[in-house]
C-alpha cells in the first residue's frame, strides 16, 4: 500500500487530498465533516472497510470558517464543490479506475447529493450519506432524484432525523436506511454510553461492508 499527500490549487485556493493506493480498481472519495475529520470513528473505519473491499481511498481536506459555512446554502454548494471536483477530477485522470464511490459524513454529504448524485458519470456509483443535513429541504429532495444505490446511516436524535422525511426515504427502493436508535449526530449515545457507542459504530460498519459488496 502506498500513501501520496497531493494538493490541487483552484482559483488560488490550495486542497490538498491524501491518495490511499491498495493497488485496486476501484476508487472510494471520502469527504469528512466541519470538524468530523478522517481518523474519527466513523470515518477511520469506513476507510478500512473501503480498503478491505478493494477499493483506493481519497481523503480530501477541505477546512472553512464560520463565514463561509453559514453562507445560504446554494453559495456553500458552489464553494464546496469547486474545492472537491477538481480533485475527483485529477484523480480519475490519472488514474484509470473501473469504479467510483462515494463516502461523506454530515458536511461532506452536500457535495454527493448536489453534485455527484446528479453527475450522469456517476449514475451506477453508490453513494454512502452518513448523518445527511436533512434538516436542509433542498438536500433532501435531491435524494429521490438518484438513479444509483444510497446507503444512509442516521440517528433517531440527530436534530436531522425529522420522522416524516425518513419515512418518505424508506419507501424508496434504491435507498438502504440504516436508523440507529437514541443515536446522535456524532451516532454516539450521549452521556458516555460506551457500549452502545461501539455496537453502532459496528453495526454502521456491518451495514456499510453489506452495502458495498452487494451487487
Amino acid at each position: 500500500m502506498r500513501v501520496e499527500e497531493q494538493i490541487v490549487v483552484v482559483k488560488e485556493r490550495s486542497i490538498p487530498y491524501t491518495h490511499i493506493q491498495n493497488n485496486a480498481r476501484k476508487v472510494c472519495f471520502m469527504f469528512s465533516g466541519a470538524a468530523y475529520t478522517y481518523n474519527k470513528p466513523l470515518l477511520y473505519y469506513s476507510t478500512m472497510i473501503a480498503l478491505e473491499n478493494h477499493f483506493d481511498v481519497v481523503h480530501i481536506h477541505y477546512s472553512y470558517t464560520e463565514e463561509e459555512l453559514s453562507q445560504p446554502l446554494e453559495q456553500f454548494v458552489e464553494l464546496i464543490v469547486g474545492d472537491v471536483k477538481p480533485v475527483v477530477t485529477e484523480v480519475l485522470t490519472k488514474n484509470k479506475y473501473e469504479e467510483t464511490i462515494f463516502i461523506g459524513k454530515s458536511l461532506g454529504t452536500i457535495p454527493i447529493i448536489q453534485e455527484f448524485l446528479k453527475d450522469n458519470d456517476f449514475a451506477t456509483s453508490k453513494m454512502v450519506l452518513l448523518t445527511p443535513l436533512l434538516k436542509r429541504q433542498q438536500l433532501f429532495d435531491s435524494l429521490p432524484r438518484s438513479k444509483g444505490d444510497i446507503f444512509i446511516a442516521i440517528g433517531t436524535q440527530d436534530p436531522h432525523y425529522i420522522p416524516e422525511k425518513i419515512e418518505a426515504l424508506r419507501n424508496i427502493p434504491s435507498i438502504y436506511l440504516q436508523e440507529l436508535e437514541g443515536a446522535n449526530h456524532s451516532l454516539d449515545i450521549e452521556g458516555f454510553d460506551t457500549r452502545e457507542s461501539l455496537s453502532f459504530l459496528y453495526s454502521t460498519m456491518e451495514s456499510l461492508n453489506h452495502f458495498l459488496r452487494e451487487g
